[in-house]
């Protein structure tokens, strides 16, 4: 069931793909996508760009997903949805074991652009278990207030029963 689940996702993102491709109106889109499904004691995810996809496991959060689209052909930026140079193998998809006590953030790319926190700030900094929901929604606040893109956030915590 897994596996199905997984290949699913990588095959929403591609479809995705190529509907904004099919209904772009202007010369590019920057859009990227992170999706999870949480089943049972399983994560499992499909991405393209640079959004985020973080785990807090005790104090220490965590970046599950990886770009694989940064720095293709020499560019700066990631691969996105509607970019030309998209390709399937520039989707990151897997799976991982859910403790109990683990909590998930998927993020938009917005993050990189908060007011006052960089990921790679707070990905350092021990956050006190199950108090990442407080984090983000400080964050959110102020990025409400003082951002320069536009932020989402969804939480999601332990095990599911489905």
């Amino acid at each position: 069931m897994i596996p199905a689940i997984q290949g699913f996702l990588v095959n929403a993102v591609v479809r995705c793909h190529k509907t904004i491709l099919a209904d772009l109106q202007t010369d590019r889109s920057m859009t990227n996508l992170v999706t999870a499904v949480r089943v049972r004691d399983s994560v499992i995810w499909a991405f393209v760009s640079d959004a985020f996809l973080l785990r807090q496991r005790g104090k220490k959060l965590e970046q599950i997903n990886r770009d694989l689209g940064q720095g293709v052909r020499g560019r700066r930026f990631s691969i996105w949805l509607g970019d030309r140079h998209f390709q399937r193998r520039y989707i990151d998809s897997g799976q991982l074991q859910i403790d109990a006590g683990d909590t998930f953030v998927l993020a938009t790319d917005g993050l990189m652009k908060h007011p006052t926190q960089s990921p790679e700030a707070f990905l350092k900094v021990p956050i006190p278990p199950g108090s990442v929901g407080d984090l983000c929604r400080d964050m959110a606040r102020e990025f409400a207030l003082k951002g320069r893109d536009n932020l989402a956030i969804a939480l999601f915590q332990g095990r599911g029963e489905t």
